[in-house]
């Protein structure tokens, strides 16, 4: 499997689950990073709280995705 570019994966994610279905309160899309970097590991969360970032830091995950 290639590695895709972040900017792939948000337009995956976007396509999937549409910005516009967000309610107001949502925080939608990209919080920090660059579109160009490579996407290899990924790590689902509900919340990133601090365990959790710890634990992609650790695991070597390339984009932490939250909900």
């Amino acid at each position: 499997m290639r590695a895709l570019s972040l900017a792939e994966v948000i337009n995956v994610l976007e396509r999937r689950y549409e910005p516009n279905h967000a309610e107001d309160w949502d925080s939608v899309g990209l919080v920090v990073g660059d579109p160009s970097s490579t996407i290899e590991r990924v790590l689902f969360a509900i919340d990133p709280v601090r365990t959790t970032v710890d634990q992609a830091i650790s695991s070597g995950t390339d984009l932490l995705i939250t909900h």
